[in-house]
């Protein structure tokens, strides 16, 4: 199976459309750095640098310090399944921890969170049942 990342970094609207309605690649040195940015419903774009440890990892950064990682491995039924991790590290540089708009923006950003995952997991059965993935 070739690892998903590569495209869901370059097509992230293909994952969590939900959420993204078109990504933009700004840079691409074609191998393991891609900065992008990501043009959510509603209107807002968040411009994110991508760097790849092809095959297992891809992690990203936002402006703000946050950082993302998504890890690709084999599941137990070997090459023809495999499990992703995703790790969030959200940054609010501006915001004090603890306080009321801090709680409010970590939930509502846990939530978004999980509605993106579920999505990019549902994508990702989808591509591999048409054998997109091999």
């Amino acid at each position: 199976m070739h690892s998903p990342i590569p495209r869901k970094i370059r097509n992230a609207q293909e994952f969590v459309p939900v959420a993204i309605e078109a990504t933009e690649v700004l840079e691409d040195n074609g191998v393991d750095e891609v900065v992008r940015v990501a043009h959510f419903k509603g209107g807002l774009k968040v411009r994110e640098f991508f760097r790849s440890y092809w095959p297992v990892r891809v992690d990203f950064w936002q402006p703000n310090g946050a950082v993302f990682t998504n890890t690709i491995s084999d599941g137990p039924n070997g090459e023809n399944d495999f499990w992703m991790t995703y790790t969030f590290e959200w940054r609010y540089p501006d915001v004090r921890e603890g306080s009321e708009e801090y709680v409010q923006l970590l939930k509502k950003h846990v939530e978004d969170a999980r509605i993106g995952v579920l999505s990019s997991i549902e994508r990702l059965r989808v591509m591999g049942a048409a054998g997109e993935l091999d």
